[in-house]
């Protein structure tokens, strides 16, 4: 298996909380640099940026300047294979929609709070 986490940002010195437990833990990465154009670019360029390194079997995207790893990519690995399988998409979510708030009609209704799906 062969896993990176990847980010985007177009201001990499605010990524240096996230680099400094990336390298604590001993995660591949590769942080996207560009401008941002609007919505959806942030996937776009992962999902280019994916098809130029067919290698990667697995990969996890989060935001750049608020997050930070806590555990070895094998146990984040692990965990999510042994609850979802190894084919799976799991997309974080928060209960706030931002920062599009007029789009939340556009979410279908949930039993969860957590219905907004996560830049990260």
């Amino acid at each position: 298996m062969n896993c990176i986490l990847l980010t985007t940002t177009s201001e990499r010195a605010k990524c240096e909380m996230l680099e400094k437990s990336l390298n604590k833990y001993e995660w591949q990465y590769h942080i996207i640099e560009h401008h941002w154009r609007g919505f959806g670019d942030k996937i776009l360029r992962t999902y280019e940026y994916l098809k130029q390194h067919p290698e990667i079997t697995h990969f996890f995207y989060t935001d750049a300047w608020d997050t930070i790893v806590v555990n070895y990519p094998k146990w984040a690995l692990h965990d999510i294979i042994k609850y979802f399988g190894e084919d799976c998409i799991v997309i974080s979510a928060e209960k706030g929609c931002y920062p599009h708030p007029d789009k939340a009609p556009l979410y279908p209704e949930v039993e969860s709070p957590f219905k907004y799906v996560n830049g990260g």
